[in-house]
Order: structure tokens, then sequence, then C-alpha cells
């Protein structure tokens, strides 16, 4: 089965947010440079703005999002034992982990 973590969301928003401006911040030094800009430079960045003027809404009011991605993230229920440490010590090891 396919978890669903709830910082798939916060991923996207931040992922088209970069774009829009990694293609804005490539369009201004290319014209300050006083490089010849192409057409294409200004409609990947339209592009990504568009985009993002959809996803973004989207990800961050959508009820289908919020009720999907619903699996919440660990902050501290990792395990840094090792397989030798659990067969070794089957005792310890459920010890550690029950304290945590």
């Amino acid at each position: 089965m396919i978890k669903r973590r709830d910082i798939f969301p916060k991923f996207i928003i931040g992922l088209n947010a970069y774009w829009v401006v990694f293609h804005l911040l490539v369009l201004i030094l290319l014209q300050s440079a006083g490089a010849k800009t192409d057409t294409d430079d200004g409609k990947a960045l339209m592009r990504s703005i568009i985009v993002a003027a959809i996803r973004i809404p989207y990800f961050i009011k959508s009820t289908f999002v919020q009720k999907t991605f619903i699996v919440l993230y660990p902050v501290n229920k990792y395990a840094f034992y090792t397989y030798v440490e659990l067969l070794s010590e089957p005792e310890e090891a459920e010890k550690r982990n029950n304290d945590e």
C-alpha cells in the first residue's frame, strides 16, 4: 500500500513556487547580462506562473487533498538500531523502542 504522507502537498507547493522564482531569476539574469532572451524563456516563466496559480491554491484549499494526504510524518519515531542489534539483543531493542 502506498503511504499518503501529509508532506506531499507542502512539497508540491514549494516545488511550484521554486519554478516560478527560478524562471524569473533566469530571465532577469539573462536580460541584465545583455544576452538575447528567447521567447521560450518568457513562455517558460508564464507557464510556471499559470501552473503555480492553479496548483498552489488547489493544494491549500482542497478538502480532497486534505483527506487524501492524511498519514502524518513521524517526527521522532525513527529507530536507528541496526538489524544486527535487533538480532543480538531483542529484549533491549524492544525496551528502547517502547521507551520512545
